[in-house]
C-alpha cells in the first residue's frame, strides 16, 4: 500500500499537480505527503519546490547543477501571475514557541487575519522558538516539534521566515536545525536561512533578518528589509532601502504583541514601486497604517522575471 501511495504521488508530481490537488486527488493530509516525500528523500530523491503567490507549491525534479545548488541558497522565490500588481502579506516575529510568554492564541489570530483577508503568504522574522533560553522546555528538539505541531495549517497560506539567535541556539548548543526539519516536515514553513533569507519576487527582493551574535546583514542593495527581535514596530527610510521593525508576537520583550500587513505595489519592470505598513494589533485591528515611496529602478530591457500565467496553469 505504502509503495502504491509513493508511486501515486510521483506520478501526480510528474504532471504537475500542486500539492493541495495531490492530497485531495489521493484523499490524504498535507501531514501524510510530506512523511511520504521524506521517506522517498531518504532513499535519494531530491525534488526542488517552487512557491507561488496564491499559496500553493509544486514540487520539481532537479533537471540541472544550477538547480541544485540554488536549494541549498538563504533565498527563496515566490513566482506570481502576470497580472499581479500587488501582493499582500502577513509579517510577523518572534513566536518564541517553548518560552512562557508564547502566544499561540495570537499565532492563530493571525491566520484567521489572513484567511478573513485573503493573504496567502506570511513573512516570519526569526525566533520561532525559544531555544536553549527557554523556561518552559529546554529540550530543544521536543521543542522544534511542538512548534511542527502547533504551528497552525492553512492549504490557502504559506509562510516564508528567517532563523533567528534563539532557533540557532537550538543548533549551536544541543545540534538541532530548525531549518531542516520544517523542510522536512512542514513544507508550508519555508525557512530559508539563519540570520539573513531573501524572498525573490518578480525583479525585486525582500530581505529578513533576525541579529544573531557574530552575524551581519549580507545584503544592502534590498529595498525593502524587514526586521525581527525588536520589541516595537518602526520604520526607517532612506534614499536606498525602507527598513521596517516587527514587533513580537508573543510577550517576550514587549506588553503590546502584534504583527504588520504589508501591501507591496509593483512597477510595470517588476520592481516594488511602494509599501502600505498596517500595524496590527489582533485586539484593536489597524493601529496605524503608511506607505513609503521605495527607490527608483531604472528600466530593466530583459523583462519581469520570477512570473508565470500560473493560475492556467495550475487549475486542473
Amino acid at each position: 500500500m505504502a509503495k502504491k501511495l509513493a508511486k501515486d504521488i510521483l506520478e501526480l508530481i510528474s504532471l504537475e499537480y500542486n500539492s493541495n490537488e495531490i492530497c485531495e486527488l489521493l484523499d490524504i493530509e498535507k501531514q501524510e505527503l510530506y512523511e511520504e516525500l521524506l521517506d522517498l528523500k531518504n532513499k535519494g530523491l531530491n525534488l526542488r519546490r517552487k512557491y507561488y503567490s496564491n499559496g500553493t507549491m509544486l514540487y520539481k525534479t532537479i533537471d540541472n547543477v544550477r538547480e541544485y545548488y540554488d536549494t541549498k541558497k538563504n533565498e527563496r522565490t515566490l513566482i506570481t501571475d502576470f497580472s499581479e500588481q500587488e501582493i499582500n502579506f502577513l509579517v510577523i516575529s518572534d513566536l518564541h514557541f517553548g518560552n512562557e510568554l508564547e502566544r499561540l492564541d495570537l499565532v492563530d489570530k493571525s491566520f484567521d487575519y489572513c484567511a478573513k483577508n485573503g493573504i496567502n503568504n506570511i513573512l516570519a522574522c526569526g525566533d520561532l522558538i525559544d531555544g536553549t533560553c527557554a523556561k518552559k522546555n529546554t529540550d530543544v528538539r521536543e521543542q522544534a516539534m511542538y512548534f511542527i505541531k502547533n504551528y497552525p495549517q492553512d492549504n490557502r497560506i504559506q509562510t516564508f521566515a528567517v532563523a533567528g539567535d534563539r532557533d540557532f541556539t537550538a543548533l549551536r548548543n544541543q545540534g538541532v536545525d530548525l531549518i531542516e526539519l520544517c523542510n522536512n516536515y512542514r513544507h508550508d514553513v519555508v525557512i530559508a536561512g539563519y540570520n539573513n533569507a531573501k524572498l525573490n519576487i518578480k525583479n525585486d527582493k525582500i530581505l529578513l533578518f533576525h541579529e544573531i551574535r557574530n552575524g551581519f546583514r549580507q545584503e544592502f542593495d534590498i529595498p525593502l528589509l524587514l526586521q525581527g527581535g525588536k520589541n516595537r514596530f518602526e520604520v526607517y527610510q532612506n534614499n536606498a532601502f525602507v527598513e521596517i521593525n516587527i514587533p513580537p508576537l508573543s510577550y517576550v520583550k514587549t506588553d503590546n504583541p502584534g504583527a504588520v500587513e504589508l501591501i507591496v505595489r509593483f512597477s510595470g519592470k517588476g520592481y516594488i514601486r511602494n509599501v502600505t505598513a498596517l500595524q496590527i494589533d489582533f485586539d484593536k485591528d489597524i493601529v496605524s497604517e503608511e506607505t513609503f515611496k521605495m527607490p527608483y529602478h531604472a528600466s530593466n530591457e530583459d523583462g519581469v522575471q520570477n512570473e508565470e500565467d500560473y493560475i492556467k496553469k495550475l487549475v486542473k
